[in-house]
């Protein structure tokens, strides 16, 4: 039922896209106001990943501290940048790069 209502709430928000652009103007607020929201959050950490509107408390959580942090300017916005070096069988095996504003999770790259 909640991956119903998960699935329901994001197919009305635009498929994800309004709920990032809701997590840029409001940040942790627009997340709260949710509840298949939290509870979506609450998964990820368990499951160790990541997903928009987390804090980075809970980022840490599911990933642990970044290799490294910085600032970096998009356009007219500042965010907060962690880098994650991922490594397989002591190997290298890419970077995640994540932006947070105002303490939230907006987007990654990988």
């Amino acid at each position: 039922m909640r991956i119903i209502s998960i699935l329901l709430l994001l197919s009305l928000t635009g498929c994800g896209l309004a709920y990032r652009k809701g997590i840029e103007r409001e940040g942790r607020k627009f997340v709260e106001k949710y509840p298949a929201y939290i509870w979506m959050i609450e998964r990820a950490i368990k499951e160790k990943r990541i997903v928009p509107g987390m804090t980075e408390e809970e980022v840490i959580k599911a990933w642990g501290q970044p290799t490294r942090k910085g600032e970096a300017q998009i356009g007219r916005h500042y965010y907060e940048k962690w880098v994650y070096e991922r490594y397989e069988n002591g190997e290298f095996a890419g970077t995640d790069i994540l932006y947070f504003r105002k303490g939230v999770l907006v987007f990654w790259l990988d």
